[in-house]
């Protein structure tokens, strides 16, 4: 059953899921969590994205009862932890699979499913194992953790859409825009254009580059699954073994 939802907010439909017996069983990884404009996103990413995000629902959310067994079904305004840490992940798995997309129409050649960076990630790993077995050099980690691999693949997949985007006209890198750019942005680029010129010209390339995916993720469209509409009841939300 798939239940539609808005891209800014997830809405909970009323479930008081602080008042329903908690699920102990756990997800599948490969279960479809939700679609983005029709393309699967396994529960996986969801779970990635709900660690990266825990530290900071429980900060907003106070942090003091977070030991609590209580804490991720207590009723704070119209909303829960878990819910919120369920809406915050969801909004990850969007933006990065509308990165996805955003690349492949680009021309960039990356993969475009989770399941696709999963594979890119073993590959990866697979590649740093080969060149230290064979005494050639390695840079950064010997071994990516998933979390750490998505940090990694998506800096380097926004830079390759960035270029992409330029030598498309896409987006634009000229001097007078880059000029522009620093005169409204003088406070983060103060000093000569000339003496900053590279650094400004990328953050004015990278500005732009934000707000079209932001653009494109008001306009996303997003099917949540009954997996994600239960998914704040899950015992394993609570207790991070997701």
């Amino acid at each position: 059953m798939a239940v539609s939802v808005s891209v800014g907010a997830l809405v909970w439909g009323g479930t008081v899921y602080a008042d329903s017996a908690p699920i102990t069983n756990r997800p599948e990884p490969d279960a479809t969590a939700l679609t983005v404009d029709g393309t699967a996103v396994p529960f996986r990413a969801v779970s990635i994205a709900m660690a990266r995000e825990r530290s900071t629902v429980v900060s907003d959310s106070g942090g003091a009862a977070s030991s609590s067994p209580d804490f991720w079904q207590m009723k704070t305004g119209n909303t829960t932890p878990a819910e919120r840490l369920v809406d915050r992940a969801r909004r990850d798995v969007v933006r990065l699979q509308v990165q996805l997309e955003l690349a492949k129409v680009s021309g960039v050649d990356a993969p475009t499913s989770y399941p696709q960076v999963l594979q890119a990630w073993q590959l990866e790993n697979g590649r740093r194992a080969e060149a230290l077995r064979t005494g050639k050099p390695v840079y950064g980690p010997q071994q990516f953790t998933e979390s750490d691999y998505l940090d990694y693949f998506t800096g380097n997949l926004s830079q390759a859409t960035e270029s992409a985007l330029v030598k498309r006209g896409r987006l634009d890198d000229s001097e007078s825009g880059a000029r522009r750019f620093q005169r409204t942005h003088q406070d983060r680029f103060p000093g000569t254009f000339d003496t900053i010129r590279q650094q400004v010209t990328m953050a004015y390339v990278e500005s732009q580059y934000t707000e079209l995916l932001d653009r494109k993720i008001d306009h996303v469209s997003v099917r949540g699954t009954a997996l994600l509409a239960e998914l704040p009841r899950y015992r394993c939300v609570a207790d991070g073994s997701c």
